[in-house]
């Protein structure tokens, strides 16, 4: 699924989350927002989209894996 923050219609961010059939978990495979909307809670406001389509998917879990140095993603 495909989630896309628009800002005066301009795209803010995107997230993508994965469902993979026979799992009870759904993986959040890219989260992002762009330079200009840095600050602004788009990624936040993101994850929990993501966080309700999981669940819509009846998923109880969201995975995101995140290297260790993103210290902004780690902060979400």
């Amino acid at each position: 699924e495909m989630l896309v923050a628009e800002i005066d219609g301009r795209i803010a961010g995107y997230a993508v989350v994965l469902f993979r059939k026979g799992s009870g978990v759904a993986r959040l495979y890219s989260i992002a927002t762009g330079p200009l909307f840095g600050g602004l809670g788009i990624g936040r406001m993101l994850l929990k989209r993501a966080e309700e389509a999981a669940f819509e998917h009846n998923r109880m879990m969201l995975r995101l894996e995140v290297r260790e140095d993103n210290s902004r993603a780690i902060r979400i």
